[in-house]
């Protein structure tokens, strides 16, 4: 059953990644934190641009299955 009222928890991912000679190098995963609050997310974005060629900010739900309850992914 889901109530409609509920928003579903989110979080926000930051990650900062690098180009290497003109290629794509990928995301630090060292780099990677989690949030729940936008402004901290962004604060932690300001903090560590220096140290990479880009960052990328993205909100995601989170899961909250288990397949001990019953649940599954997707």
């Amino acid at each position: 059953m889901r109530n409609e009222t509920m928003n579903e928890p989110k979080c926000i991912a930051v990650i900062g990644g690098d180009v290497i000679d003109g290629h794509y190098d990928g995301e630090d995963f060292d780099s990677l934190r989690l949030f729940d609050c936008q402004s901290t997310a962004d604060a932690y974005k300001e903090e560590i641009k220096d140290d990479f060629d880009y960052v990328l900010i993205k909100v995601l739900p989170i899961s909250q299955y288990s397949t001990m309850m019953g649940g599954t992914i997707g």
